[in-house]
């Protein structure tokens, strides 16, 4: 392998490149800064500025429950965002999101079965939720690992392994699927459980949310950066990516691994936050000049926005009730994927 890995535009001159992505990556975290704070002082409790008139309601209204759900929610769609620009750049295909290996439904799975052993039982909500986090996070994982299983025999230095494991996800996403479609035929109590999963609720996130998904996003921001060569190289397809010096088999399962990570800790607190994912990268590459350096903070920025957007949205347009996230991210998501899917037509 070469001593060292160069993307086709590090040739030349990005001084332009940097200084432009700089500026977009500043209105970025402008604007999700400005959408937090609005997001802090709207609620069903009351604006903020009547809060801050009582100590107890702003410890208790603010600090403990809309600023931590405020932050989970950023925190959540940057590693989406984050997850679907590896996504998109792994499976070549602007329609790629990172459940695509089977992740969410292996989520699904294991929290309805966690629930039909009892756990919707416990006395004591936090322990519920602690448990449905713990059994979301695994079963995303166990769905990883039966995607690779089911392409662990492929020959040696295949370059070509991502299209098999892309069909070895939806594979895997059919099954899982359709045994948490049989567990709550079999038990149809469990199906408020599982719909409040499969919707997406951002109103449980708190500060036990926020501190893990904090330090995973910054690892992963790590990890993406110490790879967007290969995540460059990866546009020029494969067998070119091969050609210049990467080992594709192994740098292709490590940004599986790295992708699976961004989605289970994220549907492990939110359950499935549907097409987040799969727009951020869309909304910033009009925008960003340079290569993935620039593209993956783009993106988990604009993650960030796009879920703290919908969940503010979700607070505020039918008060004092709230429309699920998932439920509203997917109707808007759903509106966008048309308008793409039409644009590439007529391309």
């Amino acid at each position: 392998m070469a001593d060292k890995q160069v993307s086709p535009l590090h040739q030349a001159d990005l001084r332009p490149l940097l200084r432009h992505d700089r500026n977009i990556l500043f209105v970025l975290a402008a604007a999700c800064f400005a959408l937090a704070l609005m997001s802090v002082s709207v609620g069903s409790g009351g604006p903020l500025h009547q809060l801050w008139q009582s100590p107890e309601s702003m410890q208790g209204l603010v600090l403990e429950l809309r600023l931590p759900r405020v932050l989970g929610c950023m925190l959540a769609g940057a590693l989406l965002g984050l997850g679907g620009l590896i996504a998109q750049a792994l499976f070549r295909n602007p329609l790629a999101d990172p459940y695509l290996l089977g992740t969410a439904s292996g989520a699904s799975l294991a929290v309805t079965m966690v629930y039909a052993a009892g756990l919707g039982a416990l006395p004591l909500p936090w322990l519920m939720q602690l448990g449905s986090v713990f059994a979301a996070f695994c079963g995303a994982w166990l769905a990883l690992v039966l995607s690779l299983l089911l392409v662990s025999n492929r020959r040696p230095g295949d370059v070509e392994k991502h299209v098999s494991l892309l069909l070895a996800g939806v594979v895997v996403a059919l099954v899982l699927g359709a045994l948490s479609d049989l567990l709550t035929h079999l038990r149809p109590e469990l199906l408020r459980y599982r719909l409040a999963f499969v919707l997406g609720q951002t109103s449980l996130l708190g500060w036990d949310a926020v501190w893990p998904m904090l330090l995973a996003l910054a690892l992963l921001l790590m990890l993406t950066r110490a790879r967007a060569d290969v995540l460059d190289a990866l546009i020029l397809g494969p067998h070119t990516a091969a050609s210049l010096g990467f080992d594709m088999e192994k740098e292709q399962r490590r940004l599986v691994v790295m992708m699976a990570a961004c989605t289970a800790i994220v549907v492990a607190h939110t359950g499935l936050i549907a097409f987040v994912g799969l727009l951020a990268p869309h909304v910033v590459r009009p925008f960003v000049r340079g290569m993935h350096r620039s593209l993956m903070l783009a993106s988990a920025l604009a993650g960030a926005l796009l879920l703290s957007l919908a969940d503010l949205l979700a607070r505020t347009l039918w008060m004092p009730n709230e429309i699920p996230t998932g439920l509203l991210t997917a109707v808007i998501g759903g509106i966008f994927l048309l308008g793409l899917l039409r644009q590439q037509l007529r391309g």
